[in-house]
């Protein structure tokens, strides 16, 4: 529903509201940040910028680019904060503007309809005669 509502606003309005986002994201990380900037971070093995980063937190917050370490995220924020994170081997990805989100893992069941599922009729997965096929029909 959120993104349905921003995809809806004028494009003004859409940049205030991320500058919104961003701003709450940076004054809750400021000390973490103030820290990461002392040292240059090591180069990431993936970078997708330029793009609609939703990244599904608490707020819904929105943001343009994502650094990926080891199989880690290591960095959420600007375009211009994931410049460090760019080292000669790093494969970058430009979004264009597209949307990047958390991917959609469904890892759940229905017992209730599983379970009837097992009074119908269950051909095994077998090679049946015309015969067999029609006994167990």
């Amino acid at each position: 529903m959120a993104m349905e509502m921003f995809r809806q606003m004028r494009p003004g309005r859409r940049h205030a509201v991320t500058l919104i986002c961003l701003s709450g994201m940076l004054l809750s990380t400021a000390s973490a940040r103030s820290v990461a900037k002392a040292a240059q971070p090591e180069a990431a093995d993936a970078v997708y910028r330029h793009g609609y980063v939703y990244t599904v937190d608490a707020t819904d917050s929105v943001r343009e680019a994502v650094a990926v370490r080891g199989g880690r995220i290591v960095y959420v924020g600007d375009d211009s904060g994931v410049q460090p994170y760019i080292g000669p081997a790093t494969r970058v990805t430009d979004l264009q503007g597209r949307m990047l989100m958390p991917g959609l893992v469904d890892g759940h069941m229905h017992p209730v309809s599983g379970g009837a599922k097992l009074t119908r009729c269950n051909l095994e997965y077998k090679s049946l005669t015309v015969a067999e096929f029609q006994a167990r029909l």
